[in-house]
């Protein structure tokens, strides 16, 4: 059992993806730790938006480690010389990507320590003389990175993470633990999950309360938002549940249909891919990881385990950028398996372009003359896109990948810079993210 263990995770770091799982949802590694270990009790796992890098808060040790993504690999801990990790759970990266915070509960000080992700180092911590922190669990942050608004305790406490201070206890209607905030992706309303089953909407414009949300919610530790906005995921750990929230009208619309036998089994986190396709549920008691078709909020099936399994006492989750990989945290086995969900729609390579002049008789067209090769992996192409915009509203062109992986744009006008942003689209309309090209340079 342990060579063949040892042989996945050998594959998993030197095969691609594509060589190592045929099915989508497999698990297909663990992430290699050093040697002795550095992950102990681990209760959450971060990954930085550029989905380069992942920091996992140590419980057991009061430490961080840091993983490469790239090797999946652990490369050490983060630095942190005056001892301000202590009864660490939640860790989270600023959408910037250049700072992280660590929770730090239990006894006092209770704190949020400040991580230099480029130095993954410790810089400080958050200054709480404005507002007293109840007992930090982890932290929700807004889209642009200013605010961060802190769960655990009988209220929510506010940060100012420009100025790395809080500003204000955001106070409750009943006093209970808050287990979980989920921030909308416009960034307007945060909703608020009790322990014993309240759902609160609140402001960020005011950070009031403006709404209790119908439904039936308990211990709901995990929650997760569609990027549309338009739906709230809550997982109910002592009703082995999921419930979905209809955030225009906040009101519960029902629960997650699940397989029979059921599979959903103390659920205690929620992770979804970046499109909002798929939603999965990790179930803490039932060592498994549930998937749901967002589509008709349906289980689909389990996530496919290794043998001997990898999972034990799953309690977090997080989704690669590209939507190509998962990753699972373990608490009772202090382990991360690598979750192959499918193959990404990469963007083409080597996108150029240059101005020239095409003379016929005695009329002149200034042209741009853009060319690119085929993505280097990923799902082969069916089609390009360019656009003028990086927003890509302002379609120029539509180029099959079966022609020639160039394109003139005719008529443009002396003395102007023009930019080009190019996508891959796939036989399933997946779309990569955009490689980009200023043209500034003559052809000659």
């Amino acid at each position: 059992m342990f060579k063949t263990l040892l042989n996945s995770l050998i594959l998993a770091v030197l095969l691609p993806h594509s060589l190592l799982a045929t099915n989508p949802n497999t698990v297909i590694g663990i992430v290699t730790d050093e040697n002795p270990a550095t992950i102990n009790s681990p209760y959450f796992l971060a990954l930085s938006p550029n989905g380069q890098k992942m920091y996992v808060s140590n419980l057991g040790n009061n430490t961080v480690s840091i993983v490469d993504v790239a090797t999946n690999t652990v490369t050490g801990l983060v630095s942190d010389p005056n001892s301000t990790f202590h009864s660490n759970y939640g860790v989270v990266f600023n959408p910037n990507g250049q700072t992280a915070y660590v929770m730090n509960s239990g006894s006092s000080p209770r704190s949020i320590s400040i991580i230099d992700t480029t130095t993954n180092a410790v810089t400080g911590t958050i200054n709480t003389t404005a507002a007293a922190l109840s007992d930090p669990f982890t932290m929700a942050i807004t889209p642009n990175g200013n605010y961060g608004y802190v769960s655990g305790g009988f209220y929510i406490t506010v940060v100012d993470l420009l100025t790395n201070a809080t500003t204000q206890n955001i106070t409750l209607p009943v006093t209970d633990e808050v287990v979980s905030i989920a921030i909308t992706p416009d960034g307007t309303t945060a909703y608020a999950c009790l322990y014993g089953g309240q759902l609160y909407a609140i402001d960020l414009a005011t950070n009031t309360i403006v709404a209790t949300v119908t439904g039936t919610f308990s211990n709901g530790y995990g929650s997760a938002i569609t990027p549309d906005g338009t739906t709230l995921y809550i997982a109910n750990a002592n009703l082995n549940s999921v419930s979905i929230v209809d955030i225009a009208t906040n009101a519960q619309t029902g629960t997650v249909t699940d397989l029979n036998p059921a599979t959903i089994n103390f659920p205690f986190a929620l992770a979804l891919t970046p499109d909002g396709s798929t939603l999965y549920v990790v179930n803490d008691s039932g060592q498994s990881v549930s998937i749901v078709d967002t589509a008709t909020n349906m289980v689909t099936g389990t996530v496919t385990d290794l043998n001997p399994p990898t999972f034990d006492g799953p309690i977090d989750m997080v989704v690669a950028p590209d939507g190509a990989t998962g990753y699972v945290l373990s608490t009772s086995n202090n382990t991360i398996s690598i979750v192959y969900i499918t193959t990404p729609i990469l963007p083409p390579n080597n996108f150029t372009g240059c101005t020239s002049q095409d003379v016929f008789l005695f009329q002149e067209d200034l042209i741009n003359i853009l060319s690119w090769n085929s993505p280097s992996g990923g799902t082969a192409p069916a089609s390009y896109k360019i656009y003028s915009n990086t927003g890509l509203t302002q379609l120029v062109a539509t180029v099959s990948a079966s022609g020639p992986l160039q394109y003139i744009d005719h008529n443009r006008s002396a003395n102007t810079i023009y930019s080009y942003y190019i996508v891959s689209i796939d036989a399933q309309s997946d779309v990569s993210s955009p490689a980009s090209v200023t043209v500034t340079q003559s052809c000659s």
